[in-house]
């Protein structure tokens, strides 16, 4: 993520540079792998769907007559879809792209249709044959925490909108944009500077949002043809709109990228950030002076340092008809609304497959942790798993099936949620590879 303080190792470039044109090896952020599916870049492809849906376990904010957050029965309905994702290469320049946008009906409970929009952008050029520019933006509207949009919300590294983000099913609207110069000194030695600004609001009033914004700078040193070294360190700064509290984090992350084989890539990573919040809290009198005041409780304001470690680790595996992943992260997350600047814990996996004639699978799964940093909060877990299949009927139409479940946690208060999704449907997409969600 943009937001996290410690960069997540930029991969070594073994190829010649953007569109054949050698450039810098500090190839971060961009166009990226934005818009690729099964590890290779597909050109700009367009989809638009048409599914049944069943979603089981929403989780609205609000209570019912007992006090308790009601559980809803399965709704089913329809859902409309439509969506753009690839990459383009120009002679000195990459475009990459991802969005997707649906609008769904439930046929008994209208309460919760609505619309979904998720979009990623990046753009790469290299004005010279030393200096490479990038640019990214990322924006949501979302209000359901499960299926295709958890998936694109978390697929690129640039989201703020991860997949503990939701802890209610309420809109959510993030806007993210940023921008990095990558500069290589020599054939071993490339550094990189940039920084994001990025902004969430919550449809209830309830939720908090944030504004934000990162600075960062890096510096890689290409040791040999297949590893390289990095130090990258983080300012990042986030304001609770509607509640008194920010948080200023510092970070600083040594690591390590190595290119195992042509296909297989590994990134290491570890260091510490040292976050300093303030906010509001509210603690417990003593009896004596609570019959006093006649109040148990006040509202004072805290002060807190915290220093913890953080870590990224990832595999790579990038094949013409599959790619595979698994991604290991710890840092630091604006929150969900509830849970403000916390520490934040993402295990992924992700495998992909296109390489049959009429058909394509995909599979992820991972567990996040939420822990909070002012506030005193127990834990908040969250644990997802998806698996969608494509077969192709004709030409440029395919049948598209796709099963997601959430389970959220937070073990010292007893909550324990579930929900399910599934969808079936048509697809058409005028392209000869399969239709492919991840």
């Amino acid at each position: 993520m943009l937001v996290l303080v410690g960069a997540v190792v930029a991969p070594p470039a073994f190829s010649q540079g953007i569109g054949g044109f050698e450039g810098p090896s500090v190839l971060s952020r961009g166009a990226g792998t934005i818009g690729n599916r099964s590890g290779r870049a597909l050109g700009i492809r367009f989809f638009a769907s048409l599914t049944g849906t069943v979603d089981d376990g929403i989780v609205p904010i609000t209570v019912d007559s007992s006090g308790k957050i009601p559980t809803l029965g399965a709704l089913v309905g329809v859902e409309a879809s439509v969506g753009a994702y690839g990459s383009k290469t120009f002679r000195r320049s990459q475009l990459g792209i991802d969005y997707k946008g649906s609008y769904r009906h439930y046929n008994e409970n209208s309460y919760y249709d609505g619309s979904d929009q998720s979009a990623s952008i990046g753009y790469s050029m290299q004005p010279t044959r030393q200096l490479q520019v990038n640019f990214r933006g990322v924006g949501n509207s979302i209000s359901r925490g499960l299926g295709a949009f958890s998936t694109i919300a978390v697929s690129d590294v640039g989201q703020i909108v991860g997949p503990t983000s939701l802890l209610f099913d309420n809109r959510v609207n993030a806007v993210q944009g940023g921008m990095d110069f990558n500069y290589q000194k020599n054939a071993r030695l490339s550094f990189v500077a940039g920084g994001d600004a990025y902004t969430v609001r919550r449809q209830s009033s309830a939720l908090v949002g944030v504004n934000g914004y990162t600075l960062r700078g890096g510096v890689q040193y290409q040791y040999s043809k297949s590893t390289a070294l990095t130090a990258n360190y983080n300012h990042t700064h986030y304001d609770f709109p509607r509640a008194f509290g920010e948080s200023d984090i510092n970070g600083l992350e040594l690591g390590i990228g190595h290119r195992l084989s042509r296909r297989w890539g590994l990134q290491i990573s570890g260091g510490a950030f040292r976050a300093e919040t303030e906010g509001l809290q509210r603690v417990g009198l003593d009896p004596a002076i609570a019959a006093i005041l006649g109040t148990g409780t006040v509202i004072q304001a805290f002060y807190r340092v915290t220093v913890l470690p953080s870590y990224s680790a990832s595999v790579t595996g990038s094949y013409r008809l599959f790619s595979v992943s698994a991604v290991a992260t710890r840092a630091v997350n604006p929150g969900n609304g509830v849970y403000l600047a916390s520490s934040a814990e993402n295990y992924t996996g992700t495998y992909s497959y296109t390489g049959l004639r009429k058909a394509s699978f995909g599979l992820t799964g991972g567990y996040s942790k939420l822990g909070s940093i002012g506030q005193a909060l127990s834990q908040y877990g969250q644990y997802v798993a998806g698996v969608n299949a494509d077969y192709k009927l004709f030409r440029y139409t395919s049948i598209t099936a796709r099963y997601d479940y959430r389970l959220s946690v937070i073990d010292l208060v007893g909550y324990n949620r579930r929900a399910n999704r599934f969808t079936l449907g048509l697809t058409f997409s005028p392209a000869e590879i399969p239709f492919s969600w991840f």
